[in-house]
């Protein structure tokens, strides 16, 4: 009986976690504009790797925002600056975003 009491905190902490994540309370969407794409070099001790940086901008309850993406590879194609972007962001803080 104690283990199944246990059981039932153990997933309950685990759904109080995931429901108060950030990613989850992104649940707006708008169209964002590039502004920078550049693409870096990252190494470690077992390999090297591009990475591709993508700064965007995006309008949302009447401010403008600021947002970054970095994508693993070379991807200066799929950003091109001035192009659209989807930015999903949280409403009651729409710094909190991201570039999908």
């Amino acid at each position: 009986m104690i283990g199944l009491g246990v059981l039932v905190v153990a997933i309950s902490v685990v759904l109080i976690r995931v429901y108060h994540h950030p990613r989850f309370k992104m649940t707006s969407w708008t169209t964002g504009t590039v502004t920078a794409t550049t693409v870096r070099e990252q190494r470690n001790d077992v390999e090297r790797w591009e990475e591709t940086v993508v700064e965007a901008r995006f309008l949302a309850a009447g401010k403008t925002y600021e947002v970054r993406k970095t994508v693993r590879g070379r991807h200066l194609s799929r950003y091109p600056v001035g192009s659209s972007v989807r930015v999903r962001y949280y409403p009651a803080d729409p710094a909190l975003a991201e570039v999908e």
